[in-house]
């Protein structure tokens, strides 16, 4: 009887073996077919964008047709989670038949979505029939755009970035004068404008001008927008005008002592504050009394759109600079230095250029972005006939502002740099973002294609400063004059506009305050948390979100974990930038998010990594670079067993020990490592077989490192190693004839920079 039923055992586990594998071949062939198609779709989505806008029909068609396509992507992502699981789970033998039916029915339902999905796409292409739907005539209606060199391209950005104050001379004089009045009194001053003015702009030109800021003993710059957190504003405040080594005492203050130890701060100094964009009154009053009439001569600046703000901080009303249009004439003078970097315009061009410029009514912001759209054109009347043509943004008091103005540029972004401009609408309002932080995530989204032998990177980084060039994006930092962007940000009204366009195409969603959230049913791709709310989180949040960014500080990293290990999530993108995350560490089930290529944990006060990554830090992650997490416990260990990381950058206090011991088959794909002001580092240890695909090393400002490891001399692969700022022993020893010599001798390229005579 045993054998009996031992032997029917064995024959229903054969059947079922063999009938997975026949189904496995099935579902992996429609998978293949589902991927070209869905490439097929993306080519299509580029070229329609266009037309979509012109012909509610074709709208709605290219819509059902984005749906489509994202069901496609979670069809092919649902299968790799589960080949991820096959290969993962270990499960006794008394569990095969369980978990082989468990097997058959995954592999079933996507089976059955493929099916949908086809039924679904045939449908669609029906309705293109019936409804006479012609996309073979899809164009770029306003021209191609002209492609030019990096150098050229920087040189024409950084004019741009200079067109300043065009029509507002007057106002900057007189802003200036007020600011070298010997008045002692502590002075108000309120720059008011409708949006796009350029009420920025002036004040950034005062802010920046070194004959007025050297005035000051201490200077802040804050954005207040229409959600503001009143410490948030009172520790930047404190932050601009303390010392570093401070910081991490005002980070544990509440308001009340932010604002007692501002307000006794500076009052002996003279200071200059400004304040831009501030919305409301309350806002006003939850701040001022940080800032006291201390009779130095201390001044404030307000920026707003909103006269009655102006008024209520000054009640005298002695210092309003009220912002007007530009005449035709400031209108003309501003394209110019826009498009021709203040060269005339060639005289064929004039005609059409001064129309185009006339239907932005005087508005700075609609001129320089209409501006950075013809930069790129051919300078033909052909081309710029083209623009002209597809004109409907005639500003007027009734429209909305110069929305048509910027939206007819957005229009024309190449598809590749629609994405990465829509993918702005997740930072908070006046948000200043850091540049390479921004290339990373358009990197991890995938945004960015292969061009030719360039890295991925580099080529996002032209995609900013081609943005930058058409005006939808502003720089606020350069890391040196004419050199990459540092910082930048992006209009809000830019940002509107985005938000807008994604939340059509499910692209993105937010949730900008405490009390609101999104619909419960949300399918967006992206998701961005300005403020929190506990009791909301897990109602907004789809095992079908690519993207998660956090801006608020106090978020609850802990009340994620069964979102990150529930065996579903399709996360890509995870940016926990600046929460406090603390002494709680990581959940582990972070590490279970296979599909992750950006985790951000800068300033988030991480101490401890698990000695696990079988868990904490994802298999897929490419890249990772530490701040501040002041590791006190070699992290070596658990960072080594991440196979597929290319890129580690360990930067300052990211490690406060002494030793590092690269273990053997440690980091096996590691093309890239940055070690840089690791101060307590005495001693690095690589094992044979470490570190065995290393391709560059820097080693910076690490002045206890007495020597370089032994084991370097078994990484043949090592082409490029860079000492800066290294002690003078460990230099001898590099040296030809020096001690370690034999073990870097075989790298192509060494360069030792600023030696460090300790």
């Amino acid at each position: 009887m045993a054998e009996s039923i031992v032997s029917s055992f064995v024959d229903k586990l054969s059947f079922l073996i063999a009938e997975e594998a026949n189904f496995l071949l099935g579902v992996e062939g429609q998978l293949m077919y589902l991927r070209d198609e869905l490439e097929w779709i993306r080519h299509f989505l580029k070229d329609a964008e266009k037309k979509r806008r012109k012909f509610q029909l074709v709208e709605v068609w290219v819509t059902q047709i984005r749906d489509l396509a994202f069901e496609a992507e979670d069809v092919i992502d649902s299968y790799m989670l589960h080949v991820e699981h096959r290969r993962t789970l270990k499960f006794m033998n008394r569990h095969k038949v369980t978990n082989s039916w468990k097997k058959l029915k995954t592999l079933h339902r996507i089976g059955n979505q493929i099916e949908q999905i086809n039924t679904r796409a045939e449908r669609i292409s029906a309705c293109k029939s019936k409804y006479n739907l012609d996309v073979s005539e899809l164009i770029q209606e306003l021209g191609p755009w002209i492609p030019e060199d990096m150098e050229s391209r920087r040189k024409r950005i950084l004019t741009a970035e200079e067109f300043d104050v065009v029509g507002f001379k007057k106002e900057l004089a007189q802003v200036a004068n007020w600011l070298k009045d010997e008045v002692p009194q502590r002075l108000i001053l309120s720059i008011i404008g409708m949006g796009g003015l350029g009420k920025t702009t002036l004040a950034k030109a005062i802010y920046t001008n070194t004959d007025i800021s050297s005035q000051f003993h201490a200077r802040a710059w804050i954005s207040v927008t229409q959600v503001y957190q009143v410490r948030d504003l009172l520790l930047s405040i404190s932050k601009q005008m303390t010392d570093e080594n401070y910081h991490s005492l005002l980070e544990k203050m509440d308001t009340t002592e932010l604002k007692e130890q501002l307000c006794e701060k500076l009052e002996n100094k003279r200071y200059l504050l400004i304040i831009d964009d501030i919305w409301k009154v309350e806002a006003w009053n939850a701040i001022c009394k940080a800032f006291p009439d201390n009779e130095k001569g201390s001044r404030v600046i307000l920026t707003t759109r909103n006269k009655e703000v102006a008024v209520h901080a000054d009640p005298l009303s002695r210092n309003h600079i009220e912002l007007r249009l530009l005449n035709e004439d400031e209108s003309w003078e501003l394209f110019g230095k826009k498009v021709f970097s203040g060269r005339n315009c060639p005289l064929e061009l004039v005609k059409l250029g001064k129309e185009i410029v006339n239907k932005c009514g005087g508005l700075p912001l609609g001129i320089v972005v209409i501006g950075g759209l013809l930069m790129g054109k051919e300078r033909t009347p052909s081309a710029w006939s083209k623009v002209l043509d597809s004109a409907t943004w005639q500003l007027s008091q009734h429209s909305n502002q110069c929305r048509e103005i910027l939206f007819s540029s957005y229009i024309d972004l190449p598809y590749y740099l629609k994405s990465c401009f829509l993918y702005l609408g997740l930072f908070p309002e006046d948000f200043e973002i850091k540049a390479q932080k921004l290339i990373l995530l358009w990197v991890a989204e995938g945004f960015v294609k292969a061009r030719g032998e360039e890295n991925l990177e580099d080529v996002a980084e032209d995609c900013l400063e081609e943005l930058i060039q058409r005006s939808m994006i502003q720089v606020t930092h350069r890391i040196y004059p004419g050199g990459p962007v540092e910082t930048c940000r992006v209009h809000d009204l830019l940002r509107d506009l985005a938000i807008s366009e994604a939340k059509k195409d499910r692209f993105l969603d937010i949730q900008r305050n405490k009390n609101s959230s999104p619909s419960k049913t949300t399918t967006s791709r992206r998701f961005a948390i300005h403020l929190s709310n506990p009791e909301n989180f897990h109602t907004t949040i789809s095992p079908k979100l690519r993207s998660l960014l956090v801006f608020d500080q106090f978020f609850k990293i802990g009340m994620w974990k069964s979102t990150f290990g529930d065996g579903r999530t399709m996360l890509r993108v995870l940016d926990l930038e600046g929460i406090k995350i603390g002494k709680g560490g990581l959940p582990n089930e972070i590490g279970k998010l296979i599909f992750l290529q950006y985790l951000g944990l800068y300033s988030t006060g991480l101490q401890t990594l698990p000695t696990s990554m079988a868990y904490c830090f994802p298999s897929s992650l490419t890249e990772l670079c530490l701040y501040f997490s002041g590791f006190e416990i070699d992290p070596s260990d658990a960072l080594g067993n991440l196979t597929n990381l290319k890129t580690l950058s360990l930067y300052y206090k990211s490690y406060k020990g002494k030793e590092m011991d690269f273990k053997s088959g440690g980091f096996p794909q590691l093309h890239v490592l940055n070690l840089v002001d690791l101060q307590g580092l005495t001693e690095w240890k690589v094992a044979d077989g470490a570190i065995p695909s290393l391709r560059h090393l820097l080693i910076s400002r690490c002045p206890n490192l007495q020597k370089l490891p032994g084991g370097l001399r078994n990484v043949t692969t090592l082409q490029y190693l860079m000492l800066e700022g290294m002690s003078y022993p460990l230099i001898g020893r590099v040296e030809e004839a020096g001690e370690d010599w034999d073990n870097i001798k075989h790298i192509p390229f060494l360069t030792i920079q600023d030696i460090d005579p300790g």
